[in-house]
């Protein structure tokens, strides 16, 4: 996440049910590699998740603290938290975020001409 510039993209690409957590997250400095709402997966898309998700790209020194920013961002008093995995390929020397659940589908961000 830090020091590496932020690629440019288009967000009507994004499932309309997700894009509001795109947009936050993006807004609050994470780079977006992966969403869905869940409707792909109940077309029978392959590779489809089932509950809204979003990936966002991190780096293996910073994959903890970047998580931990992810949960500190949506924790809020009343708010149904969605689940955080933070994974790192050795092989591939990334480090990847994934968040997921309904919860996801309450997060609110900027206009997507603002992303």
């Amino acid at each position: 996440m830090e020091g590496e510039p932020r690629k440019v993209f288009d967000p009507k690409g994004i499932c309309p049910g997700i894009r509001g957590a795109v947009a936050f997250f993006r807004a609050n400095g994470f780079e977006t590699t992966d969403s869905g709402d869940g409707s792909y997966f109940k077309m029978g898309m392959e590779g489809a998740m089932e509950e809204p998700m979003v990936a966002m790209k991190s780096s293996p020194d910073t994959l903890a603290r970047d998580a931990q920013q992810v949960w500190d961002l949506i924790d809020v008093e009343g708010r149904e938290c969605p689940a955080i995995e933070a994974t790192y390929y050795v092989s591939e020397d990334t480090a990847i975020i994934l968040v997921y659940g309904k919860a996801l589908l309450e997060l609110k961000g900027p206009k997507d001409s603002d992303l």
